[in-house]
């Protein structure tokens, strides 16, 4: 075990090592030129193509939200103090660069069954192992930290607010995802396109009630923000906060991303876009990263400084306290109901990414994917159910290796694939047309 949670220590570094490659090719634009992001993404939104490049953003975010923007960071401000916060707004633009190049590669490079991450993957040498092995890595994340993890979330708060014991909500919870997930995509988009707004309206109101009552109080917060930011407790905060989770899925998902930037999950949910821009996929991608980072993260950050809470590892009691300070009574179930919400959502669009990896391995090996994608769900209500019983720690470590794996192939792909990516961003005005741009341009010409 201990040998698993130290290879699982090896994602943090691998996606600042990637964040900081991604920021030098693209030449920084998105904090040199921001204007021109804001013009490119508002530009895929006047387009004909808005309605399914909202979906599949649903569908992304979906994946990302879950209850670490909750909990998770409690842990980081209990383990670094309040400048934690500031590593959280700096991992904010590395994380946007990465999802910008692995969506943008995603949307120009989709063919046919070869969607997604896939598609820049399989241009490795042997890239055809490659996707086989990254697909079962997705398939297998689905029993995890889209499966057990999530049921194990719910069936905790649950019993928090209501008393409901934990095989009863396992049940009902694994009823509810694997109905609607057994729908296939069309019912997965429709739920979520309802879900994420729902559960992230609940959940931007309950902090702004704590956020409105202790307003006087927003300026001394800050100020030990950025006072604290750099001293070595809070330095180290941010970094096993932002590093090992980003915004932190930690407490019931810890060691994952909660953007899941370089994971190459949300490229998944972005190739079902219909918008033509690659480039314009990028920025809904980095978008995403946006929301469920600096506005998400953020706010549970304030309300948590806010309230007066004493801080503890228990992220789920903190969370609870700061919020019964303001709401009294009715913290515990509207916070039942967001994880309820968030946990739903993140199960379905998992579901979607799994089958989606059994389509490709199923037209590799030649097998009929109906059968397989019957015998997943079935898995998938087996690990639902086991989450209200299996060990959490157990199931973290297991989805720390996961997640590694997936994520140093999908860097591999993209690294790969970083003229291509720095020629569209050129093509789009986001950077300039120099170096390898044109070096690529040239090539492009030549062979046609």
């Amino acid at each position: 075990m201990s040998y698993i949670a130290s290879a699982g220590a090896l994602l943090p570094a691998a996606v600042v090592i990637f964040g900081i490659f991604a920021a030098l090719r693209l030449k920084f634009f998105m904090l040199l030129h921001p204007f021109r992001c804001v013009g490119v993404f508002l530009r895929s939104l006047s387009g004909g193509e808005r309605r399914s490049a909202l979906r599949a953003l649903a569908l992304s975010l979906a994946g990302t939200l879950g209850v670490g923007n909750i909990t998770g960071v409690a842990v980081a401000l209990f383990c670094g103090g309040a400048g934690a916060v500031f590593w959280l707004w700096v991992s904010v633009f590395f994380s946007m660069m990465i999802k910008f190049a692995e969506v943008t590669l995603s949307a120009d490079l989709k063919n046919g069954s070869v969607r997604g991450s896939l598609g820049y993957i399989i241009k490795l040498r042997g890239g055809k192992t490659f996707c086989v092995l990254f697909s079962a890595l997705m398939i297998l994340s689905c029993f995890t930290v889209g499966g057990a993890i999530q049921s194990g979330a719910v069936c905790m708060s649950v019993y928090d607010a209501f008393g409901i014991p934990a095989g009863v909500t396992a049940l009902l919870f694994t009823a509810v995802s694997v109905g609607i997930a057994a729908g296939g995509g069309k019912r997965i988009t429709d739920a979520v396109s309802f879900i994420v707004p729902f559960a992230s309206a609940v959940y931007v109101f309950m902090c702004a009630v704590v956020i409105a009552g202790n307003i006087p109080e927003l300026p001394s917060v800050l100020r030990r923000i950025f006072d604290s930011a750099f001293s070595a407790p809070s330095f180290f905060g941010g970094a096993l906060g932002v590093l090992t989770s980003a915004s932190l899925r930690q407490g019931f998902s810890k060691g994952m991303l909660s953007n899941e930037a370089g994971m190459g999950t949300s490229p998944m949910a972005h190739s079902e876009s219909e918008e033509r821009d690659p480039c314009a996929v990028g920025m809904f991608g980095a978008f995403e990263v946006f929301f469920d980072t600096a506005v998400l993260c953020t706010l549970t950050a304030f309300a948590l400084m806010l309230s007066g809470a004493e801080l503890s590892s228990d992220g789920t009691e903190l969370v609870l306290r700061a919020f019964s300070a303001s709401l009294g009574g009715a913290a515990s179930p509207l916070l039942a109901l967001c994880i309820f919400s968030f946990a739903l959502a993140t199960v379905i669009c998992w579901s979607h990414y799994g089958f989606r990896s059994i389509e490709y391995i199923c037209s590799v090996c030649r097998f009929p994917a109906v059968r397989a994608k019957r015998c997943f769900l079935f898995l998938l209500a087996a690990a639902l159910i086991s989450g209200a019983y299996v060990r959490q720690d157990i199931l973290f470590c297991v989805t720390d290796v996961l997640s590694l794996g997936m994520t140093l192939i999908n860097m591999c792909g993209v690294i790969k694939n970083a003229d291509r990516l720095e020629y569209l961003s050129a093509e789009s005005g986001l950077i300039r047309k120099c170096g390898y741009v044109i070096s690529f341009r040239r090539r492009k010409r030549r062979d046609a």
